[in-house]
């Protein structure tokens, strides 16, 4: 009975070894398909040999090939942690008949599949798993190509945007110390989105300058810093302004504006993380410097300026991979 038994298992690494590559091919085909047939594959001894000269792996059995494949494939195509596989839902924008993604005109579309930059439209609605159990709703602010920029539908948090305990306590030239912050405790868990590392204060940042003497003119520094590892940061007016946005109203697209509400001071406006630059506040000697007002989108959909004490709505800019 030994012997038979040990001719019998001889026989079959004779097989897996004739046909390793097929079988190898079908087990990486169904890890890869999510049939998770990996567990009921267990080939008749881990000793049984085969040439990887040309495999680029280091295994030199076929089950441990087998092993060294599924871990890979695991790797690279499980659970992903931004991308399409996160997105829930598309929706064409259309300024008529679909402005929010709840109307019943709306169309879906498969644009993000399109790795061409400019796939999908400004205003385009994303519904997006931002981690494992929260969904937000998003518009594409641009899409580059292999990555979208997205702006939140609604509040993402409400926060002043800055603040001090002396006298130069709204200097912007601190930047955006309660709104930023804020920001990105609210998206700290948004662990589908990429992490961002920008900057603002410069011509040549990422973000630019972050003064702006007028809708469409940002040439001036009122503040700098530098962002590693954050998961969302707020809209420039440059952004703004290339979709269109004047300080004129009914200027934005109506998608910028979505859910703003003129009743409420707070949700009458939401941040950007740009500055004026020619605003003095006459608030006693304390005071009697420059502190340039911060540009916001308004519900009337135009590019305006508020304090930076007030509290206004800040919404999340991500960018996600398609």
């Amino acid at each position: 009975g030994y012997h038979g038994y040990d001719r019998e298992n001889e026989v079959d690494k004779k097989m897996v070894k004739k046909n390793y590559k097929m079988i190898m091919c079908f087990v990486l085909g169904m890890i890869v398909s999510g049939v998770g047939v990996y567990a009921a594959v267990t080939l008749p001894s881990s000793e049984v040999s085969y040439n990887n000269s040309t495999s680029g792996m280091n295994s030199t059995t076929v089950q441990a090939a087998i092993d060294e494949l599924y871990t890979k494939a695991k790797n690279s195509s499980g659970s992903s942690s931004s991308g399409s596989n996160n997105i829930v839902k598309a929706y064409i924008y259309n300024s008529s008949s679909c402005t929010t993604g709840n109307e019943s005109g709306c169309q879906a579309t498969t644009c993000y599949q399109n790795k061409a930059a400019n796939s999908c439209a400004p205003g385009t609605i994303i519904d997006y798993k931002v981690n494992n159990t929260t969904q937000v709703r998003f518009h594409v602010l641009h899409d580059d190509g292999a990555v979208m920029t997205l702006q939140s539908q609604a509040a993402t948090t409400t926060s002043s945007w800055s603040s001090g305990s002396n006298g130069e306590q709204y200097n912007n030239k601190y930047g955006p110390l309660n709104a930023l912050p804020a920001l990105e405790k609210a998206t700290t868990d948004w662990t589908n989105v990429q992490q961002q590392t920008y900057s603002i204060g410069d011509g040549s940042t990422t973000l630019g300058y972050s003064g702006c003497s007028s809708y469409n003119t940002c040439s001036t520094n009122r503040y700098s810093l530098n962002k590693t590892g954050v998961r969302a940061r707020m809209i420039t007016v440059k952004e703004a302004s290339q979709l269109g946005c004047t300080n004129s109203a009914n200027s934005c697209p109506a998608w910028l504006s979505n859910s703003l509400d003129s009743s409420s001071y707070t949700h009458m406006k939401y941040w950007t993380m740009s500055t004026d630059t020619d605003t003095k506040m006459s608030m006693g000697a304390a005071y009697s410097t420059w502190y340039p007002n911060v540009y916001t989108i308004s519900y009337n959909r135009s590019v305006s300026t508020d304090m930076q004490i007030n509290g206004l709505e800040i919404r999340a800019v991500v960018v996600i991979s398609k």
